[in-house]
Parts: C-alpha cells; structure tokens; sequence
C-alpha cells in the first residue's frame, strides 16, 4: 500500500505539473492559514480545577489545490493539512488510516458524461453537511461526537451518476475502513452509497454506510437536510443512527446503539457578517449483552450548545474571516467553552496563469 500511495502521489504531481500549463481560468490554488485560541472552564472535580484552560484549538495551514487537466474530462482535488496543534501527529500518522494526517484527501476524478468515476483518498460517503463541510470552516468543540471520532478521510474508489436535470447525484464508494490502522492492510473496508438532491429551497444528503472494524460491521445511516428560507437564512437538521455489534468478554454478543441529531440555523445576508447558532444531541445506548465492551468510535452522550460569528473586515472580499463562538455542555468537553481566531483564504492560482 505504500508504494501504491507513493506512486499514487507522484502521478498526481505530475499531472498537476501539466494542467498547470494547460488550463485556463479553472481551479484554484488556495493557501489557508488559521489561528485560533480556544478556552475551556469545566466543573471542578474532587475540589480540582485541572479542566480549565486555554489552548489552539483548530489552528492549521492548509493548501488546497483544484482543477482540470486541460480540455480533458479529468479533475483533481489535493488538500493537504500542513499544521495543526499537534503538529506531530499528523506526520506521525502518515499512511495510516485510524487517525488523521497531513494529506486530507488526494484524488483524480473521470466524468466523460453522466458518470464519474473518482480514485485516490477521498472522503467516506457520509450524508451530513457537518461531515461535508470543509475542516477549516469547523469548530470542533461544537462539532458532534461522529465528526470528532470518525477519520471519514480514506483511500479508495468510488463511482457517480448525476441526472439529466443535474438536481440529483448517487454515489457508491469502496474505502479503508476507518478502524483498520493501515489502508487496506489491516483488511477492513468501507462500503457507502450515498443520494444528494436539491429541490427549489430544500438540499438533501443522504447515506448508508458499512464499516468492518474487525469484530463485525458497524452499521451507519445519516440524513443531512438543508432548508433555505429565504436569501438570508438557511435551517439545517442533521441526524444519524449507528448499529455496532461486538463480542462481550463473557464471549456473547451484545450491540450498541447510537443516535444523534444536529439541528443549526444560519443568517448569512452575504454581507460582512454571518451567525450561526448549533444544537448538538447524542446518544448511546446497549441494546443486549451481558456486559459493556469498549466501543470502536465513541461510548458517550452528547448535549451541546452554541454559537459562531463570523466577521470579515474586507470590504469586497471574504478572504480574511474573524470568528468567534462559544458554548455549553458537549461530550468532548462538558462544560463551557469559547475561542476566537481568524482565517485567510490566499489563491495563489492567479501566478500560474499565462
């Protein structure tokens, strides 16, 4: 599998190299840096105040290179997450496929027509718009416990059809499972497929997803509807349910159920101001078994919430965008919590044109 990722690499490097001079207006080269400063007050325990603090958060640098390769029916699509607040790890965890690293996804898509055919490390077909955001637009405190555990970011295939009227797409992708620590080593796969359809003031993201994680197949379903109610403001209600089965150590089976809903409302009048406000409930519950077994994505509840502004000082860009948010309650830290930071959005595709 390494050599296929090397070569893999390579061969998108070239062809990169090439659509550099051959393209015209499409794509774009974007650079991203973000930094933001996060802090934490959660109750105090056994007299102790050692939850309280202030750290990075989801400081990074991105690069995000897009385009086609000349006239050709090809594209590609490379971002790569360069910086984090733990930078080692994303070194540290190249090539493998439980955690994340420093290439988020990396593939060449195909589509001579109504189909499309898409090779490389792509993301998992998961039906949500908090899983189809971009990770630099997210704050994972008030992100959900799926996005924080899942590592959706996996080497594979996958195959599209979009109808003739263009308002739907289906999709079915084969990928390293995220619970196997070598792409396609260890094993396990992914198998998804997954609708996506927009009709008038309503976007819908739908998917059903099989996950080996070596003790069986977890089984993931997610709808993400979008409503838009008028030019400034959208309602999106996310919602998944996860079956998992596992061994119990008294050598019986046992499953476990987990459930979640992710309702947000957004007033974005595309001015220089955006907010957002985010309710986040999960659940997990052991349906049969005589004991607890250890979960392979996460085995907690989840109750948050919050909310983000955004602010971008430019007067005839968004390039440059000031955050802030804060918020209450959620499984990755239960108690309370803000940060602020900013982000730039630099394309640098404007020196490659001739």
């Amino acid at each position: 599998m390494k050599k296929f990722a090397v070569l893999f690499a390579a061969l998108l490097q070239s062809f990169l190299a090439y659509s550099q001079e051959a393209e015209s207006d499409n794509g774009q080269f974007l650079v991203i840096p973000r930094v933001d400063v996060n802090g934490y007050f959660l109750p105090a325990t056994d007299g102790g105040d050692e939850g309280n603090g202030i750290d990075l958060g989801d400081s990074s640098f991105y690069t995000l290179i897009e385009g086609s390769f000349g006239e050709s029916d090809f594209s590609y699509s490379i971002a790569n997450h360069w910086l984090s607040s733990d930078p080692m790890s994303l070194y540290s965890n190249t090539l493998r496929s439980d955690d994340l690293n420093w290439v988020d996804w990396a593939y060449i898509n195909w589509a001579p027509g109504a189909f499309d055919f898409t090779i490389g490390k792509n993301m998992i077909a998961i039906g949500t718009f908090e899983e189809d955001e971009y990770d630099f637009n997210s704050y994972s405190p008030l992100s959900s416990l799926l996005w924080n555990s899942l590592q959706a970011y996996q080497w594979g295939v996958s195959m599209g059809w979009t109808s003739p009227d263009e308002g739907s797409y289906i999709e079915a992708n084969i990928a390293a499972s995220p619970y196997g620590e070598r792409p396609f080593q260890s094993g396990l796969y992914a198998y998804s497929a997954r609708y996506t359809g927009e009709y008038g003031f309503y976007k819908g993201i739908w998917s059903a997803n099989m996950l080996d994680f070596g003790d069986g197949i977890q089984k993931l379903y997610t709808a993400g509807n979008q409503f838009y109610l008028n030019d400034s403001w959208t309602a999106t209600l996310d919602a998944y349910a996860m079956f998992t089965p596992a061994t119990c150590y008294t050598g019986s089976r046992a499953h476990m159920f987990n459930w979640g809903v992710v309702p947000s409302i957004t007033f974005d009048n595309g001015g220089r101001f955006t907010a957002t406000v985010k309710f986040i409930m999960e659940d997990n519950k052991q349906i049969d078994g005589l004991v607890d077994f250890e979960h392979p994505t996460f085995d907690t509840d989840n109750l948050a919430l919050g909310t983000v502004l955004n602010w971008y000082p430019l007067r005839d860009s968004r390039n440059l965008r000031v955050h802030g948010f804060a918020g209450m309650g959620g499984g990755m830290t239960d108690g309370y919590f803000a940060g602020i930071g900013a982000t730039y959005f630099l394309d640098l595709k404007p020196l490659f044109r001739r």
